[in-house]
């Protein structure tokens, strides 16, 4: 059993600590076992070998100890060939032990007495119960991920986990699907109700600022060997409670090896649950049961192209392995269509014309994996990519005009590793990661007098003359999106550890940390956006027509990670067929609110919030976590496994904290006020894209919205409602 406790504090250091920076919070990968001559008793000083053509160096070695045992640890995920070796006695090999991410493998060996060149094979099962590791983990290995007709995304793998579940994402939609219908939307998965996760690569942390956990990310598929799933009782190496992925990327090998994976499928290969009279056409009232459902979401088309290739540069020196990757889903949105009424500012549903939720994504990356030398290995990952999409939010409340096209411009993740045997006993691994990512919501071309996917720029923006209307009878939203939004944010991974193993004792120390910024810019067409509804000038028959106008301020924020990291120490001892584990970790967590402001606009000048009480740092937090636990060989056989753990850990944190504390979060940025339409010509707007208001444009003729109240806040900062303890702040 696992108790946690969840604090809402994490920590982080000075990069110039160490000069490499390191593998983080990724648990152990190894060999571990007893040796015993025939009688039953330990055999000390017998040498161990471990090798796999997974190993650059090809084979790593160990000794038993005063108790038989021997531990070999930090090795690559693979299939293992052990060699016992002990003058006086046969040599004894165990062939065909798999070794997946943070698995520890109980291999125990017999010597028996003979001559050294008398050798012993053992081809048994390879074990498959971890009798010394405390943490509980799923390891999708790539067999397993290939074989699955799931999207091919650490979510839509990760939800088979029992006990996981999905959080709904931005442009509704689920990463829950088979074959891949979801793959442009990433929703963060849940375990057990709880949202704390850490998402690796390589064992370096690579989350989003937006979302803690989420690895926005459409990563290459092809370039992982295994993806691992760590659900409880995690090592002092990682602060966070909750779920860990840590996806392991492929390293090549000294056999040049390819694989190309390859799918699609058009709308002729999907069933349409709507019971419409032919394929293709609309949904009616009767066909649905009279549930006024008009269409249902169906694939145009999906299809992933995934080729992956990798080999030696150098024999067993110098390793490669390349991957591609263009993958993209079409589908239709419930109940959202086009516009069939040719009439300005009015909207009416094409029924045969329904939004088609179109995007793709396509990525490239590299691994190099080198020997410096016997025993110093280096390796290198780096994952670029680029994704649209070309109607996100679309929905029954949002027609495609809309919507926003979504673009990631700029996305990629590196890390650097470096691994020392410094000796049989003592290891050196260190590292560094980063991710970065642009991140728009960006209007149509249209609105710009461009190209529907053509891109408009801010001056472009502003002299805008189609706008956003809001029909208030039905809620639904017409013409352009709401807000073009930027966000900007670089994760920086840094960490180093050391690690001192013999036979029955594996003692660990090091420190993880990282630190980042997150931009976020918002602009607005014509800094408003217009409503329709019940209206007494201009109205309809129905009495429809112009009433409110809303104004809206354009932003700018900064917020920082300046320190989240931690240092951790961490024993593991075995005493006969018991592992204890006890570690500390001393976590410090630091974030700040930067420079934010209001750019220039049409309701107010540019404002920048630089004063001291608006720039600081927040939090400040530091926090001890103790771990302890034990894992018993119930039976002696490495088949049965009691594990009992006692944990501390801390709630993974972003910019969330400073962003609350942000002084644009307090800003009142809108006011809504009524709107007569005097002009009679359904905007707002004249045809220079001046605002037909005196109060705003004293050359107008003009004068169709309600003065600004005397007691507005519009533009002000609003007094925060929320308070927040001062020892919570400082921590």
């Amino acid at each position: 059993m696992t108790i946690t406790s969840r604090l809402a504090r994490r920590l982080l250091l000075p990069a110039c600590l160490l000069g490499l920076t390191a593998a983080a919070a990724s648990a152990q990968t190894g060999i571990a076992g007893v040796v015993k001559d025939s009688s039953g008793a330990v055999l000390p000083g017998v040498t161990v070998e471990a090798a796999s053509p997974a190993l650059i160096e090809k084979v790593r070695v160990a000794v038993t100890d005063g108790a038989g045992q021997y531990k070999i640890i930090n090795l690559s995920s693979g299939t293992y060939t052990v060699t016992f070796t002990l003058p006086s006695f046969s040599v004894t090999v165990r062939e065909g032990i798999v070794l997946t991410d943070g698995f520890t493998a109980p291999v125990n060996a017999e010597l028996k007495i003979g001559a050294l060149s008398d050798q012993i094979t053992v081809q048994a099962t390879a074990p498959i119960v971890d009798v010394q590791s405390l943490h509980q983990s799923t390891v999708m290995t790539r067999e397993v991920m290939d074989a699955i007709p799931t999207g091919k995304n650490i979510q839509a793998v990760g939800i088979l986990i029992p006990g996981t579940a999905l959080q709904l994402g931005g442009g509704a939609a689920l990463s829950r699907d088979v074959g891949g219908s979801g793959n442009m939307q990433q929703s963060p998965l849940t375990y057990h109700g709880s949202t704390n996760s850490v998402t690796a690569v390589d064992g370096l942390r690579m989350n989003d600022f937006e979302v803690s956990g989420q690895y926005s990310d459409l990563f290459n598929d092809g370039s992982f060997q295994e993806v691992s799933y760590t659900t409880g009782a995690d090592s002092a190496e990682m602060g966070q409670g909750g779920l860990r992925i840590n996806m392991v990327p492929k390293e090549g090998g000294n056999t040049f090896r390819g694989s190309i994976p390859a799918n699609w499928a058009g709308k002729g290969f999907v069933a349409d649950n709507c019971k419409a009279p032919s394929l293709g056409a609309p949904c009616t009232v009767s066909s649905l049961e009279g549930r006024g459902i008009t269409n249902v979401p169906k694939v145009q088309k999906v299809f992933d192209f995934n080729p992956s290739y990798g080999g030696p540069i150098m024999k067993d020196r110098l390793w490669f392995q390349g991957t591609f990757r263009r993958q993209g889903v079409d589908k239709t949105v419930v109940d959202s269509f086009y516009d069939k009424n040719p009439a300005p500012l009015v909207y009416e549903a094409d029924l045969t014309r329904p939004t088609v939720d179109d995007g793709w994504a396509q990525n490239a990356s590299i691994r190099l994996t080198g020997q410096i030398n016997q025993k110093n290995k280096l390796s290198w990952y780096f994952d670029s990519s680029n994704r649209v999409r070309n109607h996100w939010g679309a929905s029954a409340l949002t027609s495609p005009e809309a919507s926003a096209r979504q673009t990631l411009p700029r996305e990629y993740t590196e890390s650097l590793k470096y691994q020392s045997t410094l000796s049989n006993k003592l290891l050196f691994e260190a590292g560094f990661g980063t991710y970065a990512q642009d991140y728009t919501e960006l209007y149509h071309g249209e609105i710009c007098g461009k190209a529907t996917n053509d891109e408009c720029s801010i001056d472009e923006i502003n002299q805008s003359t189609i706008y956003r209307v809001t029909d208030q009878n039905s809620g639904k939203n017409f013409f352009a999106y709401s807000q073009q939004t930027l966000h900007e944010a670089q994760l920086y991974d840094l960490s180093a550890k050391i690690s001192y193993v013999t036979g029955s004792h594996n003692f660990s120390a090091g420190w993880a940390g990282s630190f980042g910024n997150r931009y976020y810019n918002q602009t607005n067409t014509g800094n408003l956006t217009m409503r329709y509804g019940v209206a007494t000038v201009n109205a309809d028959a129905t009495g429809y027509g112009p009433n409110q106008v809303t104004l809206r301020l354009p932003v700018e924020t900064n917020d920082k990670i300046k320190m989240d990291s931690g240092f951790f120490a961490q024993d593991k001892w075995t005493v006969k067929r018991a592992t204890i584990t006890a570690g500390l970790r001393l976590d410090w967590f630091v974030g700040g609110v930067g420079v934010s402001g209001i750019p220039a606009n049409r309701w107010l000048a540019a404002h920048t919030f630089d004063e001291p009480e608006f720039v600081r740092t927040v939090p400040n937090w530091k926090d001890l976590s103790p771990r302890i636990g034990v894992a018993y060989d119930l039976f002696g056989t490495g088949k049965t496994a009691l594990k009992v753990s006692l944990s501390r850990y801390v709630d993974a944190q972003t910019t969330g904290f400073a962003g609350a504390l942000n002084p644009v979060s307090r800003l009142s940025s809108t006011q809504s006020l009524a709107w007569t339409d005097n002009s009679l010509d359904g905007t707002i707007f004249n045809s220079d894209g001046s605002v037909q208001d005196k109060d705003f444009n004293p050359s107008t003729t003009q004068d169709e919205l309600a003065p600004i109240p005397a007691n507005s806040t519009f533009g002000t900062l609003i007094t925060n409602t929320t308070r927040i303890d001062q020892n919570i702040e400082a921590g």
